[in-house]
């Protein structure tokens, strides 16, 4: 059964910026911690006691002591260590203001109390004015220090960006690791306003009390130009020449930040939030959010807590929304499916609520909401799922026996009322009856009891199929595959999958289906666990004959080894690149982001997201409309953070051991190899192909890579494909010819 474990609630602190956007421009310069810029005249820039420093810096990794700009120490390990710079203190991640009169025991900073994200522009200014040093990051005031005095105007180092500089021009500690551009000096101390309206825009460099002005826009040459009148030039690296130190143009628009974020504060609740639902319950095309809370530490009997919706009204815009008609409570809100279940072309929703996690366990009613024309969700459960209290640990819905509507898989895993899993038939109109003649008997009676489920066409034969995941300590050492004989009857496949991760004390508690490795065959990602204290994601990639290889190795992992488990994996294209990527989170803690390599390979991208911990559960969908995967997480206080996917990012993909036909893929696809010519007032598609496709596959996917349908069979120059029962919204259509991804396209399903 679910375990649930008290969790204080953890004061979160975040850099709230001035509405801003760095000045746009073509090109910045990277520097890889040993490469420097400096200025040629070791005797200029020695400022005075009133002056300002800023810069844009973009970190890629951890830099501690790196010297961002400014004029360090000679020599560098002497006390007072710095002269004035912009840097980074000794985690690497936090902007500090240092400033010395070049006096033993004059070394003072004004360091900034928080971290910078990692892979996003930040803007850092300095001033020192009037006895007093201050830091600012995104125009806001983090630090202050006493100033101890006037900055040594006899230094004997240049002026140097990305480095410490020696009077020879040679780096010296320390090295910076990133992205600059906007490099700027004052003779007096800016305002905080004027900082806010500065960082937004590109200066001419006449401009009243600016020194020296580093754009640092070059695509080219030795030279990084000042664009002021005093000409205090840059020359990269520690030659004229090109050399290993030159810091390297880079466009600007190949980075990130990738996401932005839109904060959302659900109504105060003295109740934990819990679970996060994601349909479009009103019927305008995009996806609202519901938030199911959950009353902890649980009581018997059992304490409902009331739902909260937030209506998606475009451009990353929710509001709080009271669409739910009927009763709006839950007790323990643990999954829920999405689907036209009645039949009106309008999504409905279903929750399993497992009931309170209590000894002795028992069971909660699931809930079945329908939405009308009016953008409602009406509770209709009664008459049309059981009246039944069961503990319900997961649920998922497919049309099982090919009949045009939406079935219901409950999977029930043992409690007081002893209710096992069943399947819910559905009539056509939303009624379900209850059929366990299905499923196998070892299942139904919990000999074997299994906690997660998954409905996917593993065999590529048009049905969907059902993935289980055991319950930990259920002496089980494999998940289960159920096949589907066409009019959802289930049969075990026996050693379909490798043994799961760990032993059969472990347990998976969910799991994704997606095609990872762009075969055309659904893959699956298995969020395994030990007593809720130790997890692993464990990657199973299709043979394309009803079994499975495992591949966890490709995926980079260390995990806690205490209260550690992955609730939910959430997969999609992020980078909009064509592989299959997906976002996890300890339950409690930072979501991390794996992106797809190719070859079955994840890399660790973690960096690119900058959202606190606490997190109680997440959901990626297109939030807004635009083709790229959001990210939506909620953490247990009822915050709510939409991290927008803002651009398609590059991720360099891993080559070795690829077949031939994978490294022609890239080939492949340029050719355009399909147009497609939708037939207006039909659910009727026509595709035309530019080469004769043999056994081909035309599969439909959502942005989370679930497949929604799929024609098979398909040989010469022309297909129709028929839309059938598939939702509004915004869908992949996969070509695939002997396996082989032959092209790819967007398509948009309006009713």
């Amino acid at each position: 059964m679910k375990k649930k474990f008290i969790l204080g609630i953890i004061a979160s602190m975040a850099f709230i910026p001035t509405t801003w956007a760095q000045p746009n421009q073509n090109y910045c310069q990277h520097f890889n911690g040993s490469q420097i810029a400096t200025h040629y005249n070791t005797a200029a820039l020695d400022l005075s006691l009133t002056f300002t420093l800023e810069t844009y810096i973009y970190l890629e990794t951890a830099s501690p002591y790196g010297i961002v700009l400014g004029k360090t120490f000679n020599p560098r390990a002497n006390d007072p260590y710095q002269n004035y710079v912009i840097s980074l203190d000794a985690t690497g991640l936090k902007p500090e203001f240092i400033q010395t009169t070049g006096v033993a025991g004059s070394y003072t900073a004004a360091t900034s109390p928080l971290d910078i994200p990692l892979n996003t522009w930040t803007h850092v200014a300095a001033t020192t004015f009037n006895g007093q040093m201050k830091l600012y990051i995104n125009g806001n005031l983090v630090a202050t220090q006493n100033a101890p005095g006037i900055p040594s105007t006899n230094t004997g180092v240049p002026f140097a960006v990305g480095s410490g500089a020696t009077p020879t021009f040679q780096t010296t500690c320390c090295g910076f690791t990133g992205n600059l551009m906007q490099g700027k000096v004052w003779n007096y101390a800016l305002s905080a306003a004027e900082i806010q309206t500065n960082m937004n825009i590109q200066l001419n460099g006449s401009e009243t009390g600016l020194t020296a002005y580093w754009p640092m826009d070059e695509s080219s040459g030795q030279i990084i130009f000042d664009h002021t009148s005093n000409g205090y030039h840059l020359t990269r690296g520690t030659t004229q020449t090109a050399d290993a130190q030159d810091p390297t143009p880079l466009q600007v628009s190949t980075l990130g930040p990738f996401f932005s974020y839109s904060n959302i504060t659900l109504p105060y609740s003295s109740c934990n939030s819990e679970e996060l639902f994601v349909l479009d319950y009103n019927n305008d095309n995009r996806q609202d959010l519901i938030a199911a809370r959950l009353v902890w530490p649980p009581t018997l009997p059992a304490s409902p807590a009331p739902m909260q919706c937030l209506k998606n009204n475009g451009g990353m815009s929710f509001t709080n929304d009271s669409p739910l008609i009927g009763y709006d409570s839950l007790v323990h809100p643990r999954d829920f499916t999405v689907a036209d279940f009645n039949g009106d072309n309008r999504n409905d929703l279903f929750i399993a609520d497992h009931g309170t996690d209590l000894s002795p366990f028992p069971g909660g009613q699931n809930k079945l909401f329908f939405q009308n024309s009016s953008g409602q969700l009406i509770e209709s459960s009664a008459g049309n799922i059981p009246t039944q209290l069961d503990f319900t640990h997961n649920t998922c819905s497919a049309d099982i026996d090919n009949d045009g509507d939406q079935d219901l898989y409950v999977c029930n895993i043992y409690g007081n009322t002893q209710v096992g899993p069943r399947l819910l038939i559905n009539n056509g109109t939303g009624g379900f009856t209850v059929n366990t003649a299905k499923l196998p008997a070892n299942i139904v009676n919990l000999t074997d009891v299994y906690m997660a489920s998954r409905f996917t066409d593993i065999d590529n034969d048009g049905d969907k199929d059902l993935i289980l995941g055991a319950i930990d300590n259920s002496g089980l050492v494999q998940d289960a595959v159920l096949i589907n004989n066409g009019a959802g009857t289930f049969t075990l496949a026996p050693n379909a999958l490798p043994n799961r991760y760990g032993n059969a004390n472990w347990g998976t508690v969910s799991i994704a289906a997606a095609d990872i490795n762009n075969d055309g065959y659904n893959d699956l990602i298995m969020s395994t666990l030990y007593q809720y204290q130790n997890c692993e994601l464990q990657l199973l990639v299709n043979n394309r004959n009803g079994t499975f290889s495992d591949s966890t190795q490709n995926i980079t992992q260390n995990w806690p080894t205490t209260n550690a488990w992955i609730k939910w994996v959430e997969t999609a294209d992020f980078n909009n690149d064509g592989w299959m990527d997906f976002v996890v989170a300890l339950f409690g803690a930072q979501p991390r982001l794996f992106l797809n390599r190719g070859n079955t390979k994840f890399m660790d991208a973690s960096t690119l997201l900058t959202v606190t911990s606490n997190i109680a559960s997440y959901r990626a969908r297109d939030f807004d409309n635009d083709g790229l995967c959001d990210i939506a997480f909620l953490d247990f206080s009822g915050g709510l953070v939409i991290a927008k996917n803002r651009k398609p990012f590059a991720v360099e993909i891993d080559s070795s051991g690829l077949t031939t036909n994978m490294e022609q893929r890239g080939s492949m696809i340029s050719k355009n190899a399909m147009t497609i010519y939708p037939v207006p007032s039909s659910n009727q598609t026509n595709i035309k192909f530019d080469h004769p496709i043999e056994n081909g596959t035309l599969v439909v996917c959502n942005l989370l890579g679930e497949q929604v349908a799929t024609l098979g069979n398909i040989n010469g120059m022309n297909a129709t494909f028929y839309r059938n029962t598939i939702p509004s919204g915004l869908y992949i259509l996969n070509l695939y010819s002997q396996h082989d991804l032959v092209d790819r396209k967007k398509l948009i399903f309006i009713d």
